[in-house]
């Protein structure tokens, strides 16, 4: 993982005592493979906003993401491993 990215997630997780939430845009973020690298390392329940030109590649981010997260839940929110919460949301 890039330094800076380390570092600007380590600031993030320094304010979760003040933050109940983030929400975090992805912009060509085809099959998702950002949220699944960094959403584990961000401390506080979070909302992702997906876009991509090709809607097949959202669907099968969907998808992935469900399978890869701990469990799915009601609404289109999912759990991941430390408990946060975590919403996909997707755009072409």
């Amino acid at each position: 993982m890039d330094f800076l990215l380390i570092e600007v997630l380590g600031e993030l997780n320094d304010l979760r005592n003040h933050l109940r939430q983030v929400r975090i845009v992805d912009l060509g973020a085809g099959l998702g493979s950002n949220l699944r690298a960094l959403a584990p390392h961000i401390a506080v329940d979070q909302t992702w906003r997906l876009l991509d030109r090709d809607r097949t590649l959202l669907t099968e981010a969907l998808a992935e993401i469900e399978r890869w997260s701990l469990v799915s839940g009601e609404g289109g929110e999912l759990t991941l491993p430390k408990g946060q919460s975590l919403r996909v949301e997707t755009d072409i």
